[in-house]
Parts: C-alpha cells; structure tokens; sequence
C-alpha cells in the first residue's frame, strides 16, 4: 500500500494493491462489528500489566508513532479536567457551537437515514441535561444560560466522567503532518479493536488537542484569548504529564470497563474505486 499516493489530490488517502492468495484472519477482524464509542463513566479497574503492555505496542504494526498510557488516578483526573475544557469552549463560541449542532442526529429514523453526524443518544444525556441541551440549540437561549455560568457547570460535570476509567492515553506522531495525522489514525483503529478484544470500551476524548493544532496554526475563529490560553496551557499539561515534549499529541483517548452504550452512530463508509492493472 501507499499512503498519499498522489500529491496532488489530498482526498486519494491511501492505494492498495490486491492479491489472490490465502492470508491468516487477523484475529482483531472479529471486534469490528462490535468496536463502538462510549460516553458513560466507566470504572475504574486497574490494566494489568500485559494489557497496558498490549495497548502500548499496537503502534509497532505501523511502524511509527507512539501509544503512551497513564494509570495514575490523580492524573487521570487531571487529564478529565484538561478534556472538559473542550465543552466549555464550545458552549462559549458561537462558532464551535453552531458548528457542533449542525452535527447533531436527533431521531433514530434521521440517524438511520443519513448514516453520519452524531447521534444524540450516544451522549448519554438523560432528564433535565437531555432537555436543556435540546434548548442550547438556540444560540440566544445559551448565551442567557452562559452568564450564570452554565458552560462551566457542564465542563464540571464531564470532567468526572472523562476522568474516569481503567487508563488514559495518547498517541503521538513525529510531526503533525497529514500523512502523520493517517497513521496515527491507523494507530488508533488498531487500539480501539484491541480494547474492545479485552472487553473494553475506548473513547477519544480529543477535542482540547485540536483546538491547541487550530490555534497554533491560526486556522479558528470565534475564539476570545481566555479560550486559546485554556485549550494551549491544556495541550501543554497533556505534554508533561505523557512526558512528550518532542513529539505531536495527535489524539487523547480514556479506556474501561461500562455498561454498553445506549446507541451507535453509523459509520460512513469509504470511498473505494477499483482499478485493474
């Protein structure tokens, strides 16, 4: 295979060559159907030590990249904190906020036609929450909200369950370009299987390290300077406690132990053409 096989269209991510011949099933094909995210708290159980030792050697298939893990509690609650920050920007800015709700799938038959977006039952949002965010769709009724500190008293609340779990961890690449950004990507799709393998659920919890990439390179609006300095000096803690000053977080992701998720979003499948040669 080749990643970017041609320079001059970036949506050709990748080329495969095809081979008639008899393989080994890799033995993680059987967790595709069954891999999912899940936004519940999850407990707290300890990896033992050839899970943790599993998890960070996915990255060895690809042959580049990192997969760091964190099993320390106070940190783990640290790495909460720093996600949370990502919901209070977004509730803050009228930007990422409209952005996100364009996102939103809110009925399963609108789900199961469009096939993409999120699905607002994986939130796992029920009673007074689910009713409210229902409302923060409307920008002006959010903003009311905003000035008693409601953007603060969601990131409060997430915090604790984004800081939950058996370990926290995050994969880092050299660099941050996008044939980086692929294969940590694939670094990522052969963890998540491999959690799932141990009856395990994984959730990226990502959102603050994007935001740090988009502030950095200029590319966001919409954001006050109390908002950048959040996300950033979040980037920067991540940084330290994975002790990867040298390298590019790509993605942040929490893993454990929970009752099955409520819904499943689609997923969007690929775009594949077939040449002959």
């Amino acid at each position: 295979f080749k990643v970017l096989p041609d320079s001059n269209n970036a949506e050709w991510t990748m080329s495969l060559t095809l081979i008639n011949r008899t393989i080994e099933k890799d033995p993680l094909y059987a967790f595709l159907d069954k891999r999912s995210t899940n936004r519940k708290k999850y407990k707290n159980d300890p990896l033992s030590l050839p899970e943790a030792k599993a998890l960070e050697e996915t990255a060895f298939s690809i042959g580049e990249g990192a997969v760091h893990l964190v099993t320390n509690r106070f940190q783990e609650s640290q790495i909460g904190e720093i996600s949370s920050r990502n919901e209070r920007v977004l509730l803050e800015s009228k930007i990422l906020h409209d952005s996100f709700f364009s996102q939103l799938v809110w009925t399963e038959q609108e789900e199961h036609t469009k096939k993409q977006g999120l699905y607002f039952k994986t939130l796992e949002l029920k009673g007074p929450p689910a009713f409210l965010f229902k409302l923060f769709r409307d920008w002006s009724i959010l903003s009311v909200f905003n000035r008693i500190g409601i953007s603060k008293f969601v990131a409060k609340q997430n915090s604790v369950i984004w800081g939950s779990g058996s370990a926290h961890g995050i994969i880092s690449m050299p660099g941050d370009s996008v044939k980086d950004l692929i294969s940590a990507g694939r670094i990522l799709q052969r963890l998540w299987l491999t959690v799932t393998s141990m009856n395990m659920y994984l959730q990226p919890i990502g959102g603050v390290v994007y935001l740090a990439r988009l502030v950095k390179s200029g590319t966001v609006s919409g954001l006050t300077d109390e908002h950048k300095a959040l996300v950033l000096n979040g980037y920067d803690s991540l940084a330290d406690i994975f002790k990867c000053e040298n390298s590019k977080i790509l993605m942040l992701f929490r893993i454990g132990k929970a009752s099955p998720p409520s819904a499943t979003s689609s997923r969007l499948g690929p775009d594949i053409k077939y040449m002959k040669t």
